[in-house]
Parts: C-alpha cells; sequence; structure tokens
C-alpha cells in the first residue's frame, strides 16, 4: 500500500478594477466604475482604433493596487503598478513591444491564498492586445511579478479571455 500525500490546490485570485480614469491628449477626462460595462468597451474600442488619444490610464481595484498606464506621443511609456508605498515597475525593453491594449479586459491575478497582490509571492497583470480577434480570439498577455519585482512577459493565444 502506498500513502497519498495532502496536496492544497488553490486557484489564483482574480481581480479586476472597479474605477477606471482616462486622461486625453486633448484635455478631456472620464471616470468609469464597474457598472459602466458597456461604456468601457466603448471607451477601449475608441483608444484601439485612435478616435480618442490617451495620456494615461489609472485603475484602480478594491484590494488598494493601482495600475497606471503612461502613454507619450501615443505610444506606451510605462506601466506602474501601486500599493500604498509598494511600487512595481514593468521595463522600458518590455513596455515597448506591447500594442493596442484592450482596456475592458484588465485583470490583476494573484495566489487566492493572500489578501493583497502585493502580500503574495507573485502576482500578475493579464489583458489582451490586438484591434482585431484572430480565430475568434485576441491574443492576451501576461505581466508577472515575483517578490514585488518584475519577473518576466508572456504573450500568448491558447485561451480566450472569456475562459479565464
Amino acid at each position: 500500500m502506498f500513502a497519498i500525500p495532502d496536496v492544497l490546490a488553490h486557484k489564483d485570485r482574480i481581480e479586476r478594477p472597479t474605477t477606471m480614469k482616462f486622461l486625453f491628449e486633448n484635455g478631456a477626462h472620464v471616470n468609469l466604475t464597474n457598472a459602466d460595462k458597456s461604456e468601457i468597451e466603448s471607451y477601449s474600442k475608441d483608444i484601439l482604433k485612435g478616435n480618442r488619444i490617451l495620456r494615461t490610464a489609472e485603475l484602480k481595484f478594491a484590494t488598494g493596487e493601482t495600475i497606471i498606464f503612461t502613454y507619450e506621443h501615443s505610444v506606451l511609456a510605462s506601466i506602474t503598478i501601486t500599493a500604498g508605498k509598494k511600487e512595481a515597475i514593468v521595463p522600458k525593453t518590455t513596455i515597448d513591444k506591447i500594442k493596442d491594449i484592450c482596456f475592458n479586459t484588465i485583470a490583476l491575478l494573484w495566489d487566492g491564498r493572500e489578501q493583497k497582490a502585493f502580500s503574495s509571492s507573485y502576482f500578475y497583470i493579464q489583458f489582451n492586445v490586438g484591434k482585431s480577434a484572430l480565430f475568434n480570439s485576441y491574443p492576451y498577455i501576461e505581466l508577472f511579478f515575483e517578490k514585488g519585482g518584475f519577473s518576466r512577459a508572456k504573450i500568448s493565444t491558447a485561451k480566450r479571455w472569456s475562459d479565464l
């Protein structure tokens, strides 16, 4: 006979932004909440089409984290995630490869045993990219952080966002 060890399986916690604040090149700004899902999708499509030129997108989560996307001349310049005094930054070499963010798909994920992202040994930001779906699916990017710092990025088309 053999013993089967106890294994504690867990799932990643998935948080979506509770508020989004977009600041555009023309000085206009908009604040959106979870209740505005169709409006968030509409603004995201306008940004992707170039109808609205984004300067900054600030996404706040109920658990206290904030992700800030900064643009310079319509090009993504930085991605920063903060929680209180803690901060993690995506390196410029990775930022330069990211195009066409679908803001309505952004999620923050981490070890479900922890209450907050920065308390976990890892967390990551996930979002779809692209102006149109390929074979009914958008590619998605995952930006991984370990021990509070950026560790790696991954792009995939292996699953659709709706499968999360």
